[in-house]
Order: C-alpha cells, then sequence, then structure tokens
C-alpha cells in the first residue's frame, strides 16, 4: 500500500509543474521571444539591404529605350548621297548624315541625333 501511495504521489508531481520548473520555462520563453525579435530585425535589415543594392545597381546600367539608346548604337548604311542618307540602326531605317561620304552597306556608329536625324561616322 505504502507504494501504491508514493506511485499516486509521484503522478501527481509530474502532471502540475512546480514553480521553479515554471520560472525556468518562462525564463527560456523569454530568451526565445528576444531572440525572435532579434531574428526579425535582422530579417529586414538584410531584405533593405538587398534592394538598396538592386536599386543602385539597375542606376548604373545604359539606358536601353529612347533617342538615348541611339548613341552608340552600330548601324549599316543603307542609302548614301553626298553627305547624307538613310541607315539601319537596330532595325529601323533613319535619316542620318556623314562629314564624310559612305558607301552602302558600310557599317556605322551612332555619334548624336537631332530630332529625327542621326550623325554617324563610319566604324
Amino acid at each position: 500500500m505504502l507504494d501504491q501511495d508514493q506511485g499516486a504521489r509521484g503522478t501527481a508531481r509530474n502532471s502540475s509543474p512546480s514553480a521553479s520548473t515554471r520560472s525556468v520555462i518562462s525564463a527560456r520563453f523569454e530568451q526565445f521571444e528576444k531572440r525572435q525579435s532579434e531574428l526579425w530585425w535582422i530579417t529586414r535589415l538584410v531584405l533593405f539591404l538587398l534592394a538598396l543594392a538592386v536599386l543602385l545597381r539597375s542606376r548604373k546600367r545604359p539606358v536601353v529605350t529612347g533617342g538615348e539608346a541611339l548613341i552608340g548604337a552600330a548601324g549599316e548604311a543603307v542609302f548614301w548621297q553626298g553627305g547624307e542618307g538613310r541607315v539601319r540602326v537596330k532595325g529601323e531605317i533613319w535619316l542620318a548624315r556623314a562629314d564624310a561620304p559612305l558607301a552602302a552597306g558600310t557599317h556605322v556608329k551612332v555619334l548624336d541625333r537631332d530630332g529625327l536625324v542621326l550623325r554617324v561616322q563610319p566604324l
């Protein structure tokens, strides 16, 4: 009978934690919450820095649209007479002027754009 009482008390003791056990669990939970909060801020900081790096890298890229994209582009003279003619640049035919006369089929580089007229030089 004594063994049965000890077994019953042992079971009762295991089912409800003591005050010291509760304080240990509470302290560990607080440590967990603190670490979780620190990780949350670190994650936010890393994501912010990643977004900033992507933004700064995109600003260094050359312009790929508009009139500025034509500057420096390569093309080919389609028709040329005297100081001006037509060139094909990026699949479009443009009116162009050059300092020297060019022959049809000459590869050219765009130096400048004035409205719809390109200034080119031979490559």
